[in-house]
């Protein structure tokens, strides 16, 4: 089986016959396997925009039979089938036969791996402290038969032979590649936990670990005076320019609740019940949620890690569970927290005054993404975070806020005008919250040049 311009052929290499399976007119379509004891082709085609999608079609009709999003992984062996399939920000390890359907779920859900058809079992890889570590799981006991430590290399492809030995590449800091031989049997862990379990989808997902996320979320709530929505009822509510997906892996969840709970720890007691306690029956709710995305008609931004938003008195921040949770949380946060800001201090009242002579805001999402704003951006003479920063004030002031409350950002408040910047909402925030006399200093004071003391 073969691609070519017009489409996937086969030819018979007894008689030489050469047959079209099926008609396709793509850039390029080539094969990357047979499955299913050859009955089924795995074809990868790119379209014309350069997106690659991996179509399975009958090997003898080319009729389809499925497609998915280049990147997953499909193989089979004796009945039993073994995929790798990016769901969200995770990649779910899945195998079955036919009947049932079972995930491999390690202690690390940030692990990389692959199947090994042949013996019914996996190869997990991790790194910590640039140690590479091969994990082997035996699939017919769900349990971690073996381990490797290989120290400082990255792996490559692995062979599995009849003996039981695997075979792969390794590739150390020089780019050096070792060809390594591993008999598992070698390196047993005595580990008796069993990694296998149930497929989770979001149809079908892990009720009991999310009813443990939603009791550590409510006491979180509880702690800090504001509601945490996950998995469905984070996207309950929705603002009108807005679509949510929900996420409803446990791992993902449970991770982002560990962040919030160290993020909110930040913040004196009662400091969000202060922020809406000038209005009646407000309040303050976080959702966590897979994705945002906006429709660009109304103004919004298309991508969006995380939005506030008003319904009637009650306060919403969506966010979207990822590697930037942290620095999303303290933007979306500012703006909740603006309005108690600016209508009980003055410091932010003369916010223009800080800015370039001649310096005018976009006041427009879409036009900003096209500005040029690398004059402002001078490490001495810094007058903004970034060019985002030059969209609205409120941008401005909840990037500025944004980056004092993360650690390794000194270097952005070097200049006069940044320091200023910061200085007014550090002031303005003790003032508007009733913390003019709180003897400590606050997290997002760590970068000011003259420390705040009552």
């Amino acid at each position: 089986y073969y691609g070519t311009p017009e489409g996937l052929r086969v030819i018979d290499m007894d008689s030489g016959i050469i047959r079209l399976v099926k008609e396709m007119y793509f850039p390029d379509q080539f094969v990357e396997d047979l499955l299913l004891e050859d009955s089924i082709v795995r074809v990868a085609v790119m379209d014309e925009d350069g997106s690659v999608e991996t179509l399975f079609l009958d090997a003898q009709t080319g009729a389809m039979r499925g497609s998915v999003p280049h990147g997953f992984s499909l193989s089979s062996d004796g009945g039993w089938y073994y995929a790798s399939v990016l769901e969200g920000r995770l990649t779910q390890m899945i195998f079955g036969n036919g009947a049932s359907v079972y995930q491999l779920q390690t202690a690390d859900y940030w692990d990389d791996g692959f199947f090994l058809p042949e013996s019914h079992s996996a190869v997990v890889y991790h790194r910590e402290d640039e140690n590479l570590t091969l994990d082997y799981y035996d699939l017919s006991t769900g349990r971690k038969a073996s381990a490797l430590e290989l120290g400082e290399q990255y792996p490559g492809s692995f062979v599995e032979t009849q003996s039981g030995m695997l075979y792969f590449l390794t590739y150390r800091e020089d780019c050096q590649q070792v060809i390594c031989r591993w008999d598992v049997s070698e390196s047993p862990t005595g580990d008796d936990t069993v990694y296998v379990g149930p497929w989770y989808t979001m149809d079908a997902p892990d009720e009991a670990g999310l009813e443990e996320c939603r009791q550590y979320a409510d006491r979180l709530g509880q702690q800090y005076g504001l509601e945490i929505r996950i998995d469905q009822e984070a996207v309950e509510v929705r603002p009108s320019d807005y679509d949510m997906t929900p996420e409803y892996q446990v791992p993902l969840i449970r991770e982002a609740l560990l962040q919030l709970e160290e993020m909110l720890s930040h913040y004196p007691e009662g400091f969000f019940e202060t922020a809406l306690s000038d209005m009646e029956d407000s309040d303050l709710t976080i959702c966590l949620v897979r994705s945002l995305w906006a429709n660009p008609a109304s103004g919004s931004l298309i991508d969006a890690a995380g939005i506030q938003y008003w319904i009637d008195n009650h306060c919403y921040v969506a966010l979207e569970l990822g590697d930037d949770l942290e620095q999303i949380f303290y933007h979306e946060i500012y703006h909740a927290l603006e309005p108690r800001l600016l209508s009980h201090s003055d410091a932010c009242y003369r916010w223009d005054e800080l800015n370039p002579k001649g310096f005018e805001y976009d006041y427009d999402y879409i036009v900003n993404e096209t500005r040029d704003g690398s004059a402002y951006l001078e490490d001495t003479t810094r007058s903004f975070i970034d060019t985002y920063s030059m969209s609205f004030p409120k941008e401005d002031r909840a990037r500025v806020l944004e980056y004092a409350c993360m650690d390794g950002n000194a270097d952005y408040f070097t200049s006069y005008t940044m320091q200023k910047k910061l200085l007014a909402l550090c002031e303005g925030i003790r003032e508007a919250f009733g913390l003019t006399d709180y003897p400590e200093a606050l997290l997002w004071e760590q970068y000011l040049e003259s420390p705040i003391t009552p």
